[in-house]
């Protein structure tokens, strides 16, 4: 059995990196719009939809490792049976890749000239980057396996700082090579496809650096019996993940081929904007999962409830401040990130109604990371169903109908009418009488601490924020922001307990 790590220093580098990370991507975006231009930005955005559809070629094995690694910590012999999974996983894998990189070689002259609303650019060059597009997706998704094993591993710290030196590398070599070698979208795929060689080589070192050494070697052969025995759990993941892309990335799938290419990069903007308010939450919810489904195989059931309720209060103050500050100041942080009013006017009416969807959806997750430490996922199957048969074709419509603002509004109602009806049940049924105090006392406090909070200052500075120049409208919605979070932070126990130097409950 493997000591474990803090929550709390796993939470804190999940926060660093993913704050970087997340940064690093925001404060790039102007200059990659300065140089590609936002028609050429439209593929930048096209590419990180196409990579999270490909995904889905991860048939629940992700998932599937990050679970069987947790277990293996919990028991004295767990890491044989995983490593076998690993080398079969990675063989799968690589082939999966391969297929990925010489399939999209074969279609990209087709979605070149077929699928994109072009305008100035030179449809051989969109062929070219497509291509590209597909052998980088195919790189990428084979490093997944091992960000998913130091994940379970809880060996985070790693991670992290992993993350955070490839995405400066990304970012600032794709910016020096934009100014100093060539501003297209051919030159800025050409890097990215280069790094992508490196990150799976890194990331498999740590890995193997962090497993506990076995006796036996694995060698390249495949080993179906653990796998086999895992894979229930891995395919009903799976399943669920093709059900809830249907729903989180239809719309930005079908809109690729609606939009113009430059009001689709306007539109890749507010994704990327929503990305990176969702990846707020993940650090906490990346260190949680692994711990719950620990303290679950232990039989720590008390301890596990804990944990929970205290990691939703800790994403509440968080969270609701967040996507309610984008929310109503989307313009005004449009303008302030890009200086490109065209595009801030564009994106603020779409913003709103995808931040208010992302709000309930953060707290919708905690219904599947508690079902995820149980290991019982039938119930989410069989909501994410119905939301998928009811959801996708409302998207659709919607998206062929009104365009952008159509799949906002949808997008928002599905997650809203979601987060009523879901909850209740998972939690009465998992833990008896967990979700009235889980809606109680550590959700609606906090709403109503931070959304009160936010109705006075947002009366008192929409008149004024936008005649400011980027930076002080920055620096005032950050201050407003802050204002609005430690609002919040006086709504939750756990914060509270915490200032008067109260016991947390921990695990």
């Amino acid at each position: 059995m493997t000591r474990s790590p803090s929550v709390r220093m796993n939470a804190l580098a999940n926060y660093l990196g993913q704050g970087v990370s997340t940064l690093v991507g925001i404060v790039f975006v102007p200059f990659y719009l300065k140089y590609l231009g936002a028609e050429a930005y439209g593929l930048v955005g096209f590419f990180v939809v196409l990579q999270l559809w490909l995904g889905l070629l991860d048939v629940g094995l992700s998932p599937m490792l990050n679970r069987e690694v947790a277990r293996a910590r919990a028991t004295a012999e767990g890491f044989t049976d995983f490593r076998r999974i690993l080398r079969s996983v990675e063989l799968i894998f690589a082939g999966i890749a391969l297929v990925t990189g010489l399939a999209m070689s074969a279609a990209s002259p087709l979605i070149g000239a077929h699928w994109f609303k072009v305008q100035t650019l030179d449809p051989g060059q969109v062929s070219l980057c497509v291509a590209l597009m597909g052998w980088m997706i195919g790189l990428r998704f084979f490093a997944s396996i091992y960000r998913t094993a130091l994940n379970g591993m809880e060996a985070q710290v790693s991670l992290n700082a992993i993350n955070i030196v490839l995405a400066l590398v990304k970012a600032l070599g794709s910016l020096a090579v934009l100014k100093f070698v060539s501003p297209t979208p051919l030159a800025f795929f050409l890097f990215q496809l280069v790094v992508a060689v490196v990150e799976p080589l890194v990331l498999a070192w740590r890995s193997y650096q962090v497993f506990p050494a076995t006796a036996m070697r694995i060698g390249l052969r495949f080993a179906r019996a653990p796998l086999v025995a895992a894979l229930p759990f891995g395919l009903s993941v799976a399943y669920t993940s093709v059900l809830w892309m249907l729903l989180s990335q239809l719309d930005r799938l079908l809109l690729s081929g609606l939009l113009p290419l430059t009001d689709y990069g306007y539109f890749s903007l507010v994704t990327a904007l929503c990305g990176a308010v969702i990846l707020a939450a993940s650090p906490i919810s990346s260190a949680l999962i692994p711990r719950l489904t620990y303290l679950h195989s232990r039989g720590e059931i008390g301890p596990l409830v804990r944990l929970y309720r205290s990691a939703t209060q800790l994403t509440a103050v968080v969270m609701i401040p967040l996507t309610g500050m984008v929310a109503v100041f989307g313009e005004e942080l449009m303008y302030a990130w890009t200086g490109n009013l065209a595009a801030a006017q564009w994106a603020a009416p779409i913003l709103f109604w995808y931040m208010v969807g992302i709000a309930f959806l953060t707290f919708t997750s905690y219904q599947y990371y508690l079902q995820y430490a149980f290991g019982d996922l039938r119930l989410n199957l069989r909501v994410s169903t119905v939301q998928a048969v009811l959801g996708a074709p409302l998207i659709a419509w919607s998206a062929y109908r009104y365009g952008a603002m159509g799949t906002a509004l949808s997008t928002c109602a599905v997650q809203v009418v979601t987060f009523v009806a879901y909850p209740p049940v998972v939690q009465r049924r998992l833990v008896l009488g967990l979700y009235g105090a889980w809606m109680r006392q550590d959700l609606l406090p906090i709403a109503a601490c931070a959304l009160v909070t936010l109705a006075v200052l947002y009366g008192l500075g929409r008149h004024w924020v936008m005649g400011l120049g980027r930076l002080e409208i920055f620096l005032a919605l950050s201050a407003m922001g802050l204002c609005v979070m430690a609002a919040a932070a006086l709504g939750s126990s756990v914060l509270r307990a915490h200032l008067v130097r109260k016991p947390l409950p921990h695990a």
